[in-house]
């Protein structure tokens, strides 16, 4: 417990601001409300914008183990 409290502290002062994975009192419906607002501000001044959205759930079982361990 006391390994995990010190690499939390340490960890949560390298990543961004806007990095929410993983981090205590973060959620998806922050990342969400984040990414409307970019779009909206995209939109607004017409800069052009790309959005890439990736699944990630489950991803290990999909693959082929075989090819994975070759790769590597």
């Amino acid at each position: 417990m006391i390994l995990l409290l010190r690499l939390r502290s340490i960890i949560d002062e390298r990543l961004r601001e806007e990095q929410a994975g993983f981090r205590s009192n973060r959620s998806c419906c922050e990342q969400i409300f984040s990414l409307r607002e970019t779009i909206e501000e995209c939109i607004e001044y017409r800069h052009p914008l790309c959005v890439n959205v990736v699944d990630f759930q489950k991803a290990f079982d999909s693959i082929h183990r075989e090819s994975l361990w070759a790769i590597l």
